[in-house]
């Protein structure tokens, strides 16, 4: 039976980290997260105009945008690199969260990989939505059930994929000549077991998710109802938003990501983790 980990233990480590660190975590933080807002806005603008340009979307006009994309994936990595320094009590540098993209190809196979899995657990909750709401066909009310029934599982084990993925990006920044595919897998063994335990973790720091997302929430409810009476433009909110988003997660960000490497480090070296692994898979 799997060992249940201590949270607050793992949470006081992370504290005291974040205190002692020689560099401060949080400055790096606010730098990664402002890089990754940029390239999203980046991202965001290049598909905006790709979609004025034609009627429809060219595929060869979303490519800069995808490029984009992939490198706010790789910059995710750098960053990831940069806590696991901290964590192992290294003095790293800036520069470091530069270093995902000596091995982006790999970031962007494992990333590609979990997306296609991921997506193949979602598309009959995709279908189902499709089917009630949006085909225009009759239903009776025990085919709305069955559809329901059937999103309410696929969400179910997309969900659970996600919990058993979490540390895949941990295992390749480790060990960096390691294959994705083997990356996933281990991440899939080391979370078995412990699914609860990661679900309860990310439910203690809810409250500080929905703080850093209040004007956005806002600005969604805006968005929904257009005749909505609201203070401020929405540009103005926008804006907003994004700046209020970067204060909280500078501030809460780098303590979670220090507790989930704490959960990390404590299960990257299961029992018979390597014996239920096929001899070089993913390498």
């Amino acid at each position: 039976m799997p060992q249940p980990i201590n949270r607050q233990e793992m949470k006081n480590t992370a504290k005291a980290i974040l205190r002692d660190a020689q560099v401060k975590l949080r400055a790096i933080t606010a730098l990664f997260l402002f890089l990754s807002l940029l390239l999203n806005q980046i991202s965001s603008l290049l598909l905006s105009r790709a979609s004025q340009l034609t009627e429809g979307i060219n595929p060869l006009e979303l490519f800069p945008a995808v490029i984009v994309d992939l490198a706010s994936t790789v910059l995710s990595c750098g960053w990831i690199l940069y806590c696991m320094g901290i964590y192992q009590g290294q003095r790293k540098e800036y520069a470091a969260l530069g270093d995902g993209f000596s091995f982006a190809g790999k970031i962007i196979a494992l990333s590609i990989l979990e997306e296609l899995l991921l997506g193949v657990r979602l598309l009959p909750a995709a279908m189902c939505v499709y089917a009630v709401y949006f085909s225009g066909m009759p239903m009776s009310s025990t085919e709305v059930t069955v559809c329901g029934l059937i999103t309410v599982f696929s969400l179910y084990l997309t969900i659970t994929a996600l919990y058993s993925y979490r540390f895949s990006r941990y295992n390749l920044c480790e060990q960096p000549g390691m294959g994705s595919l083997r990356a996933l897998r281990m991440s899939v063994l080391q979370t078995r077991g412990h699914k609860r335990q990661l679900f309860f973790l990310d439910l203690s720091f809810l409250g500080w998710l929905v703080v850093s997302l209040l004007p956005a929430l806002y600005l969604l409810m805006v968005s929904l109802n257009p005749g909505f009476q609201g203070p401020g433009s929405t540009l103005g909110l926008t804006l907003l938003a994004d700046v209020w988003y970067l204060a909280a997660a500078v501030f809460f960000l780098p303590y979670f990501q220090l507790t989930d490497l704490g959960y990390f480090d404590a299960l990257k070296h299961s029992p018979g983790l390597e014996a239920q692994l096929p001899p070089g898979a993913g390498r």
